[in-house]
């Protein structure tokens, strides 16, 4: 059954076969284990797993998909209960497709309890191979036989301004390293390693600010161009304080290269005390 689900996704960035997961009708199901594993920038591999499953999922039920390149539109997380006090997760994934060109993901992570705790909602397009290589041919590069992943991920800078709700922040470039298996020969940023990078420094903020942060609310994010490897993204940072606690950071990343339209909108909404 694995073989013939192509996602055009590669180890090591997705690797079904190395993931105990079941499949029960439409739904996929995957276990997580404890809840405290998941906090802060761990969240970004609930983006990954839940993105890579919901595609995954999408082409076991409908066999059109297969062989063909699924790009992230929108991701848009819904906390509703405590994450980390549960022992035992358990993330279900129902995927949908509305057109040739379109399809979406709903993940929904449960507890021991079976009782709802966050939901992980991924839009997707859905392009042939001939117009994604055509589209994407600006960033083709040969793959390198032993070329291994890295681990870390790159640095981010952050400046701080005037305006007590204002800042900017530089993430150093990915290379063809951290973003192996995703796509092969077209290396793209993955959302889920840029969301840890942006959480890191949206932390440092609050670090700054005498704030420790408790737990990551909310994140929504938008797509608009695909980011590639081996140049840096500028970050222009507003925060919103919603509550006596809570801020939003809102998130928009450029490409150095072109100062108009951001390649990504990334919102994160985050619990924390001083």
């Amino acid at each position: 059954m694995i073989k013939d689900i192509l996602t055009l996704m590669t180890p090591p960035f997705f690797e079904p076969e190395a993931t105990p997961f079941s499949i029960s009708g439409e739904v996929l199901s995957i276990p997580l284990g404890s809840g405290n594993e998941y906090m802060l920038s761990e969240m970004g591999e609930l983006i990954r797993i839940s993105a890579c499953f919901g595609q995954y999922n999408l082409a076991r039920l409908f066999p059109e998909v297969r062989g063909k390149y699924l790009l992230g539109d929108k991701i848009r997380t819904i906390r509703y209960g405590m994450m980390e006090d549960a022992s035992n997760l358990t993330m279900h994934i129902r995927s949908h497709i509305a057109s040739d060109r379109a399809g979406s993901a709903l993940a929904e992570i449960v507890d021991e309890n079976d009782q709802l705790l966050y939901s992980f909602n991924h839009t997707f397009y859905i392009l042939p191979a001939p117009f994604f290589e055509t589209r994407f041919a600006s960033f083709k590069k040969t793959a390198n036989a032993s070329a291994t992943a890295l681990d870390s991920l790159p640095g981010i800078k952050v400046f701080d301004s005037e305006h007590n709700r204002t800042f900017t922040m530089e993430v150093t470039p990915f290379s063809y390293e951290h973003c192996l298996g995703h796509f092969p020969d077209y290396p793209l940023v993955a959302v889920a390693y840029l969301y840890k990078c942006i959480l890191k420094g949206n932390i440092e903020w609050l670090n700054k600010h005498q704030m420790e942060i408790l737990r990551v609310e909310n994140i929504d994010i938008t797509v608009s161009k695909a980011i590639p490897i081996d140049i840096s993204c500028s970050v222009k940072v507003s925060i919103i304080q919603s509550s006596k606690n809570t801020y939003q950071f809102i998130n928009e990343i450029f490409i150095k290269d072109d100062s108009h339209i951001p390649h990504c909108l990334l919102t994160i909404e985050l619990l924390a005390t001083s």
